[in-house]
This record gives structure tokens, C-alpha cells and sequence, in this order.
């Protein structure tokens, strides 16, 4: 007979100040903690020339653009590290946790695509801020938005030719599929 594997449970506080002294990041779902892998070059890649168009975009405005490291709490249980997250909400003063998202994207590899597109997906539209939630795979020419268009009802746009013109509404912001993968070969 096997024995089951014990689960350790951990508080959102306990959460919170081990991922203050942390050299490694780590989810929080609902009393456990999940370490994050390292990121592939391409990975790597595609969020910087994300983060680049989308802060350059945002300088002079009151919206704040973060990669990797801020973390999201989408509801009271959850802590997610978005690969990038928009907020344009004066009450984001959390120095370490955006409560109020209006986009997040998340850059998918084969292995991290089912919780990207599905479960986050699921708790991300519960977040009353958000209104796009764009996914962006790594190892293809394509992007999905998940899009709120009016309260709960969304709508999702795929993208996969590189002069495709992708606009995220949420920032009034058009960008060429072509600019995310620029330095990337297929």
C-alpha cells in the first residue's frame, strides 16, 4: 500500500514574507506554493520586446507596465507572477503587488499552456480591472486576446500572420505581430 504524500498548507502571510527573502519566485494557489522554472532565451526574448513597445508606449501616463517579478493577486487565495502586467490605477501602491490589472500577458511554452489558457485564463477573468488578457506562445507566430466587452461577456481574437495589426484596446496601443517576434527564428 502507498503512503500519500503529506501536503503543507502555508498562510497568504507566511506566502508573502518568504517570497520577500526568496532568490527564487513562486505561485500561491489556495494555501501552497509552487517554485516558477527559468525561462528560455526565446521565452526571454519575446517579453522584452513586449515590455519595450508596451513601456514605451506608457511613458508620460498614468499607467505603470511590469515584467516577471510583480506579482497579481486575482482573488484572496491567488498570487500569480504575469510575465507582463498594465495597471492604470492610482491605488496600485503595493510595492510588490498589482491588485487592479487592466492587461497581463503571458508568454506560453509547450509546458506551461494548459495553465496559461485554461486555468489562469479562468481566475484572470474574475478580476473586475482586467480587460485583456493576452496570451503569446513562444514556439509559433501566435497571439490570443481574451478580451471584456461588456461586464462579463469576453471575446477572444487570434493573430498569426506577421503583418497581423494587434491592438490592445485597454491601452489604446496597435502593434505588428511582426515587432513581438522580431528577434526570433522559427
Amino acid at each position: 500500500m502507498a503512503l500519500a504524500e503529506k501536503v503543507e498548507y502555508i498562510s497568504v502571510e507566511e506566502y508573502l514574507e518568504g517570497e520577500k527573502l526568496s532568490q527564487l519566485r513562486h505561485e500561491f494557489i489556495d494555501g501552497q506554493v509552487f517554485a516558477m522554472a527559468g525561462a528560455s532565451k526565446r521565452h526571454n526574448q519575446i517579453c522584452g520586446s513586449l515590455y519595450r513597445h508596451l513601456s514605451s508606449k506608457l511613458i508620460g501616463s498614468n499607467c505603470d507596465v511590469y515584467m516577471e517579478s510583480v506579482k497579481v493577486r486575482p482573488n484572496n487565495i491567488t498570487f500569480y507572477y504575469p510575465d507582463i502586467v498594465v495597471t492604470c490605477d492610482a491605488e496600485d501602491d503595493d510595492e510588490y503587488i498589482v491588485h487592479h490589472p487592466l492587461l497581463i500577458v503571458e508568454v506560453i511554452s509547450p509546458t506551461s499552456e494548459r495553465t496559461d489558457r485554461y486555468e489562469k485564463l479562468q481566475i484572470y477573468r474574475q478580476i473586475p480591472s482586467l480587460q485583456e488578457y493576452v496570451i503569446v506562445w513562444q514556439e509559433e507566430m501566435l497571439v490570443e486576446i481574451h478580451r471584456r466587452v461588456e461586464g462579463q461577456e469576453w471575446t477572444v481574437e487570434r493573430f498569426s500572420q506577421a503583418e497581423a495589426q494587434i491592438n490592445f484596446d485597454s491601452i489604446d496601443f496597435a502593434l505588428n505581430l511582426s515587432e513581438i517576434y522580431r528577434a526570433i527564428e522559427f
